[in-house]
């Protein structure tokens, strides 16, 4: 009787482990179906110039897959976005590039894009040099000023 007991538990407990296995597995499907349909929806929202629903969509894309390539896209247009519009501070846009080479070292678009907006920054400095007083002034200017 004993016996009969343990084996009815072990059944038990295998059908139980195989339903909760089978609902990871649901999910993981569900996830996996999710992340190009948000993906896809980002980009329609794009395309209607709704560029803050856009960037929540391709984040959570990004979140809802474990699709490589998938993952570097959103990473890459989320960036490419966020400075297009000029949404996104100038470390979410270099974070947003260096994750979608993160997930694709070879993608060549994000790697340009990247160096693209690294040269973009630094004449951004240039452009923005405070000039020292008297400078850039005319000569023979006798203000007095030193």
């Amino acid at each position: 009787m004993k016996k009969k007991v343990i084996f009815s538990l072990i059944v038990v407990l295998l059908g139980v482990g195989l339903v909760f296995a089978g609902s990871i597995l649901e999910t993981r499907e569900r996830k996996a179906q999710l992340g190009p349909q948000l993906y896809n929806n980002a980009l329609k929202a794009y395309q209607a110039k709704n560029f803050e629903e856009a960037v929540a969509l391709f984040i959570q894309a990004e979140m809802s897959t474990k699709n490589t390539e998938l993952e570097a896209k959103a990473f890459y247009n989320l960036a490419t976005l966020n400075w297009a519009a000029q949404m996104g501070d100038a470390d979410t846009i270099i974070n947003s590039y260096q994750a979608s080479l993160r997930k694709d070292p070879e993608f060549y678009e994000a790697g340009f894009n990247l160096e693209l907006f690294y040269e973009f920054l630094r004449q951004a400095e240039a452009e923005m040099v405070p000039v020292a007083p008297g400078e850039g002034e005319g000569e023979g200017d006798t203000t007095g000023d030193i």
